[in-house]
């Protein structure tokens, strides 16, 4: 509903109405588009999505157990690369280990979870913001606005690879950093 309020509110500055019928005309929007989810899928529909997963859970099921993978490629070209599922992780483990450009901080898993690497950055962002305050190198404004311990939706970006290849059939690996 967020992205339709928007284009009205663009619509609206665009077209200036006055606000009663500006009310009027958002509302009975809003009505018809809540009215939209209501109404039940096709029957035709309603089989081809039921297909469509399964045909999607077969492939799925394909890949694992002949440890494939397919996945986009990274010349954003809509093609995709089916290959060896160790391979690709080889040629990932192989980038981190001979590149230069990142530098592993700490590895996720059970034991040292997402959220505790998280929570140890945030800390460790907001003391040292709290020491620059504390120094008058920053100004308190600053520290309000830069302060990150307070925020709620605060996800840590991650490194995933995408597979590249060439005229040679090479297969290498292109990182791309989520963004968050």
């Amino acid at each position: 509903m967020a992205p339709l309020q928007r284009e009205l509110a663009k619509l609206f500055i665009k077209y200036p109405i006055d606000l009663s019928r500006q009310m009027h005309f958002e509302n009975g929007i809003e009505q018809l588009f809540n009215k939209s989810f209501l109404q039940p899928i096709p029957s035709v529909l309603e089989e081809r999505a039921l297909y469509e997963k399964q045909l999607i859970l077969s492939i799925r099921y394909q890949l694992n157990k002949d440890q494939l993978i397919l996945q986009r490629t990274a010349d954003e070209m809509n093609t995709y690369y089916l290959g060896q599922l160790n391979e690709f992780n080889q040629k990932s483990n192989e980038y981190i280990q001979n590149s230069t450009c990142y530098e592993l901080i700490e590895t996720i898993n059970e034991i040292n979870t997402e959220q505790q690497q998280l929570e140890g950055i945030i800390q460790s962002v907001d003391l040292q913001l709290e020491i620059l305050y504390q120094r008058k190198l920053i100004k308190e404004d600053h520290l309000v606005r830069l302060s990150i311990g307070k925020k709620t939706n605060i996800n840590l970006p991650y490194l995933y690879f995408l597979p590249e290849t060439n005229e040679n059939v090479h297969m290498s690996v292109q990182p791309r950093l989520s963004s968050c």
